[in-house]
């Protein structure tokens, strides 16, 4: 399972629900709301309902239901982040696609705060061919003003959002080369290195840094002695005994 992005959209849920039973978390959670408008739909709440709707061999699609999956919120100095994701795409072809259009809501505790919005999209190579050579045949993520919901005709969008219209430019380039490198890649934005592979952890276990593999993240390394050293150390510990 360790090249699924199964298990790491329930480690992000159970994160996200555990957050907002909280105080803090459900004060957030209803400046969140109001920022949303009543336009998000309906949050996945658990691991049943992400297996009901996140498939591995068929093509799916949360945003055309409207669910979306509420992340932990985060925090800069007073400010906390607050993001919400809805992903579709297809993971049984031979170029797997996934789409992440995300959210992210930020607001402070102070009684004047303007809440601000902002809404991205981080995407598998658009031709489906990562030696395409279309604009963005490659793995990004660009800013938006709305969310496609099954084509870019048909779309939403939320009312306290950045505008921004040059929405084609720029997309930056993501370090990934699967989906789930790319889903990978929008954790460690919203959580920074070490939280990020915490959640990687929880998701993954021990297979947490395969999941990594061909990204770049430096790691230190465990300490481990060398086979040599360690035969030296057992006979030592053998004549030590004797001596006994």
């Amino acid at each position: 399972m360790s090249d699924h992005i199964i298990p790491l959209l329930k480690a992000l849920v159970e994160a996200g629900q555990i957050r907002i039973q909280t105080n803090d978390g459900q004060k957030s959670e209803a400046r969140l709301q109001r920022a949303l408008s009543g336009v998000a739909g309906r949050p996945v709440t658990s691991n049943v309902e992400v297996d009901q709707l996140i498939s591995q061999d068929k093509k799916f699609s949360t945003v055309l239901p409207r669910r979306y999956f509420r992340l932990a919120d985060s925090a800069e100095g007073t400010r906390t982040i607050c993001p919400i994701a809805y992903l579709d795409g297809d993971l049984s072809t031979p170029h797997p696609r996934l789409c992440v259009q995300l959210i992210i809501v930020t607001h402070t505790d102070a009684q004047n705060d303007k809440i601000a919005c902002l809404l991205m999209r981080f995407e598998t190579p658009e031709g489906g061919d990562p030696s395409g050579q279309g604009k963005h045949d490659y793995y990004h993520c660009q800013l938006c003003t709305d969310f496609r919901i099954d084509s870019p005709n048909r779309t939403f969008t939320f009312p306290d959002r950045l505008l921004w219209p040059a929405t084609s430019c720029p997309a930056w380039p993501m370090d990934a080369k699967t989906p789930l490198h790319l889903l990978v890649c929008v954790v460690f934005a919203l959580y920074g290195k070490a939280e990020g592979s915490q959640i990687l952890q929880t998701a993954y276990g021990s297979d947490s840094r395969k999941v990594m593999d061909g990204m770049h993240f430096a790691f230190p390394h465990p300490v481990t002695t060398p086979p040599g050293q360690m035969a030296k150390k057992r006979k030592r510990s053998k004549k030590a005994r004797r001596r006994r």
